[in-house]
């Protein structure tokens, strides 16, 4: 995956559709909804999925988390 801070300041992300193979369009992880006021950093939980944080415009950290490994749902 590839994650981005748009010009919108909302926090965008893309992934490889298969192995070797096209990636998806750019979507929003949703958090903060149109705010971010720092660019993302990613990590790994520990049930396998992927956290995003940023700062929002409050200069409080913001974040979104896959609802399950493997899924493009935030």
């Amino acid at each position: 995956m590839v994650f981005v801070r748009g010009t919108d300041n909302a926090i965008y992300h893309r992934w490889q559709v298969s192995r070797n193979g096209n990636w998806s369009g750019w979507e929003s992880v949703g958090a903060p909804p149109g705010r971010a006021t720092s660019d993302p950093d990613v990590a790994l939980n520990a049930n396998g999925g992927l956290v995003v944080f940023t700062k929002g415009g409050d200069n409080a950290v913001c974040h979104a988390w896959q609802d399950q490994p493997d899924r493009n749902r935030w």
